[in-house]
């Protein structure tokens, strides 16, 4: 019998870094408004129709524009807010869509020219409890956080310890998660003298 969802406590929650998400789409729907408003700004000028309707219909371009970009920003800024939830058994990375520990197969860190800028990095997690396996990316991180070891330790333990996936008893499942939630936690990645060592985070 799984788990009741409404008894189970988040161990963890990691949040995205939101400037490195939130400036880059920014900008790159405000260079794509305006590359929209010079397209029609250019066929305005190869039609021949009067002045007043170019106002007019500059006008509502403009206006149009202006409430997408307001729109997107809305949207971004509501995504930016992502909290991945860590539970004693799964990752929730959507609504409705969770990583069981048990079916992480491999974790690979990726990062790009934006990851260097923001120190950041997205964390690709293949999934193999499907037939036809898939990436779930979850990011981005800030560099500071070590996630992967964190979620290393959990699924060790959730392969050491079955009663953490399914539990007919939910006071024994609570006190699964109490026991690990005192012991374990992110760590945070900083550097001494030039060498690694681990903080932990909260």
């Amino acid at each position: 019998m799984p788990v009741n969802n409404q008894k189970e406590k988040v161990l963890y929650n990691l949040p995205i870094k939101k400037l490195r998400y939130f400036l880059p789409k920014f900008f790159t729907l405000t260079m794509l408004s305006g590359i929209f408003y010079l397209g029609i700004m250019f066929n305005l000028s190869m039609l021949k129709i009067n002045a007043k309707l170019e106002t007019q219909i500059q006008g509502i371009s403009l206006l149009i524009i202006a409430l997408l970009i307001l729109l997107g920003i809305l949207i971004n800024l509501k995504k930016s807010a992502t909290h991945y939830k860590f539970y004693l058994n799964r990752i929730n990375v959507k609504k409705k869509k969770n990583i069981n520990y048990i079916n992480i197969e491999n974790m690979t860190e990726k990062r790009n020219v934006l990851d260097k800028i923001f120190s950041t990095y997205t964390l690709v997690i293949t999934d193999n409890s499907q037939p036809k396996k898939k990436e779930i990316l979850i990011g981005p991180i800030s560099s500071k956080v070590n996630i992967k070891d964190y979620i290393n330790k959990m699924v060790t333990y959730v392969k050491t310890n079955p009663q953490s996936n399914y539990s007919q008893n939910y006071n024994q499942h609570n006190n699964y998660q109490k026991n690990y939630q005192k012991t374990n936690q992110p760590y945070q990645r900083n550097n001494y003298h030039n060498n690694s060592y681990y903080q932990r985070v909260g």
